[in-house]
C-alpha cells in the first residue's frame, strides 16, 4: 500500500469511530428526552403528572407547597390553567404486560395464510 492509502485508510477509521460517538451521543441525548431525562427533588417545585394533549402541546401538575399548579406547556409558551388545593392522587392499579404473557398472546393467534 502507499503512503496516500495510508493515510486515507487512517482518515476513513477516524471518521467512522467519529460517526459513532456522535451517534452514541445523539441516542442518548434522544433517549434522555423521550423518558423525560433524571427527575429533579431539589428546589420547592415537583412535577405531580404531565399529559401530552398534541404533539408539542402537554398539561403539567406542578406541587408547590400546599398547593397544585396546573399549567399548559407548549413551545415558547406555559400558562397557567388552575391552582388547586393538594390532594392524594388516586392510585391505580398498573398492570404491565410480561414477556411470558406477550408471548402466550403471540402463540395463540391463528398464523396468517400465505397467499
Amino acid at each position: 500500500m502507499t503512503p496516500a492509502g495510508d493515510i486515507a485508510g487512517g482518515y476513513l477509521s477516524m471518521l467512522v469511530a467519529l460517526a459513532v460517538v456522535v451517534g452514541t451521543i445523539a441516542a442518548i441525548a434522544w433517549a434522555a428526552k423521550r423518558l423525560g431525562g433524571v427527575p429533579s427533588t431539589r428546589g420547592p417545585l415537583r412535577v405531580v403528572a404531565s399529559q401530552n394533549v398534541g404533539a408539542r402541546e402537554r398539561v403539567v401538575v406542578l406541587e408547590l407547597g400546599e398547593s397544585w399548579l396546573v399549567v399548559g406547556v407548549a413551545p415558547g409558551s406555559v400558562s397557567a390553567l388552575d391552582k388547586v388545593a393538594k390532594q392524594a392522587l388516586p392510585v391505580e392499579p398498573t398492570a404491565r404486560a410480561t414477556f411470558q404473557s406477550l408471548l402466550e398472546r403471540a402463540r395463540k393467534r391463528p398464523a396468517a395464510p400465505e397467499p
